[in-house]
């Protein structure tokens, strides 16, 4: 009998099956992790927003007191709380960077408990 070199057909159909496979698992779970990852910079750019928003309301806690108000993420960038990511003005949303966060509210509300401003982001 003769030797063959080479590989078959079915050999080659094997390979490429697996890592067909290989391949659909790694960009499933690299996709997962990157959405991931926006979901955790959005939560991180919302803290960021409520904890500049709370220092502000701090500087203005005598007019807030006793009633909570609103502002606009652009009102914290014109009193220099929050700094824009582009020369335009524009907060964006990590999540999707077509989208800006500047006409956002967030609420701005007296505890007395503790004589401090709470701060939270408005869906």
């Amino acid at each position: 009998m003769k030797k063959k070199n080479g590989y078959t057909a079915i050999d080659l159909l094997v390979v490429i099956v697996v890592f067909g496979v290989i391949t659909f698992f790694t960009i499933s779970k690299v996709s997962y992790a990157l959405s991931d990852d926006k979901s955790e910079l959005y939560n991180l750019e919302v803290k960021y927003i409520e904890t500049q928003a709370q220092a502000y309301g701090n500087t203005k806690k005598e007019e807030i007191k006793g009633k909570s108000t609103t502002v606009t993420i652009n009102h914290l960038i014109n009193e220099k709380y929050l700094e824009a990511d582009d020369k335009s003005g524009n907060i964006y949303d990590p999540r999707d960077k077509t989208e800006t966060l500047n006409n956002k509210k967030v609420k701005l509300t007296y505890d007395e408990a503790t004589d401090s401003i709470k701060a939270k982001l408005q869906d």
